[in-house]
């Protein structure tokens, strides 16, 4: 799955992959050896008539299976300026009777974005410009200690219930004082953010 991704993730940055792995059908004009042919995706994620399987923000990617791998898909969804991309693997394609059963690749996949979707959002939970902590200073006139900055600022992936200010940063590494002169973007020591 992790290997499916890398390539998925990968190819969403090749020009015209997104736009042809979206198509729904696509007609081959005919040639001296075939008739006009048209291709539809097996991709019910994007067919609006498959209301088990229809999720309206999937994009692509590849659906497959095999009696080993059983049902697999990997797509896309995007809504609210939000992407995510869900591998789904081994999802059975046939009861204990050898009876073809749903799609639990694609049912796993759609009920896995409808989730991330509606539970989380992009939060800032460390403003570069707050000081997060303090560092004795020797050799400066009139100043004793230096407010310590984060490098820049931290947006982090959290539940849409999450207040950012319940993230907290520890320091982990940091000297008990420096030497004047100290220039900002100077590295001083180095912070844990936890939620």
């Amino acid at each position: 799955a992790s290997d499916i991704y890398k390539i998925a993730k990968y190819a969403m940055t090749e020009l015209k992959f997104m736009e042809i792995t979206t198509q729904i059908e696509h007609t081959i004009p005919k040639t001296n050896k075939q008739p006009e042919r048209t291709l539809t995706t097996t991709n019910k994620m994007m067919i609006p008539n498959y209301t088990e399987y229809y999720y309206q923000y999937t994009k692509g990617i590849k659906t497959g299976w095999h009696d080993e791998a059983g049902y697999c898909i990997v797509t896309s969804a995007t809504a609210d300026g939000y992407t995510y991309v869900c591998v789904a693997m081994g999802a059975p394609f046939e009861d204990e009777n050898k009876n073809e059963i749903p799609n639990g690749a694609m049912i796993d996949s759609k009920n896995l974005y409808r989730w991330a979707l509606t539970t989380f959002e992009l939060k800032n939970v460390i403003d570069a410009e707050k000081p997060v902590d303090e560092v004795g200073l020797k050799f400066s006139w009139g100043k004793d200690t230096l407010l310590l900055l984060p490098e820049k600022d931290f947006n982090y992936l959290l539940p849409k219930d999450v207040k950012p200010s319940s993230v907290t940063i520890t320091t982990i590494e940091k000297p008990d004082f420096v030497n004047a002169p100290i220039h900002k973007g100077d590295i001083i020591g180095k912070a844990s953010v936890s939620y």
